[in-house]
């Protein structure tokens, strides 16, 4: 391998993108608009509010079959799949960042019932959002603008507090499934 071959190649990609240069950002739900919870939450800056984020995959399901019914067997996608993807957020001292997430999920399904036989889900078109993830250049400007389409939380992981972290933050891992992606 020659050093300049390999520079040339990067520089002629115009670098190789940092993990720390990514925006996330997450529109409001049509049934949380007026939540006033929620939009204290999520209102604002919520992007920096974001230090990790993943770029969604793409999982092909496969089958396997025989070409013409006879001869060797092989793989063949029959539908695709996206994994859930998880977020990790700031736990901001007021408390409106996950309050924000948790008031969503009671959205979703009302689960405060004393009666465990009784949940009550909302429509998804009422709780399903976009979330955009975007990598940025070190001048700032996009690299892509990937969009989860029919987003929605499925799980806030537990917050892990020590007395032993002096310098650590807090943050809430949030976990959403999405219909599909694109990117722009």
């Amino acid at each position: 391998m020659n050093i300049s071959n390999f520079l040339a190649n990067i520089n002629a990609k115009e670098g190789i993108a940092k993990k720390n240069r990514v925006n996330t950002r997450i529109l409001p739900p049509p049934g949380l608009m007026n939540n006033r919870t929620f939009i204290a939450g999520v209102n604002g800056d919520l992007e920096s509010f974001c230090p990790m984020s993943a770029l969604p995959g793409i999982y092909l399901e496969n089958e396997q079959v025989r070409y013409a019914g006879i001869g060797k067997i092989e793989q063949r996608p029959i539908d695709v799949s996206f994994n859930a993807i998880q977020l990790e957020f700031f736990f901001d001292n007021k408390g409106e960042i996950i309050s924000a997430f948790n008031e969503w999920m009671s959205y979703i399904v009302d689960f405060s019932s004393d009666r465990a036989d009784m949940m009550l889900f909302s429509f998804p078109d009422d709780y399903v959002s976009t979330i955009e993830i975007t990598p940025n250049q070190e001048t700032g400007r996009a690299i892509k603008k990937y969009s989860l389409l029919r987003a929605y939380p499925v799980s806030i992981g537990d917050v892990i507090t020590s007395w032993g972290e002096n310098d650590s933050l807090l943050t809430v891992p949030v976990t959403f499934s999405y219909y599909t992606w694109k990117v722009e």
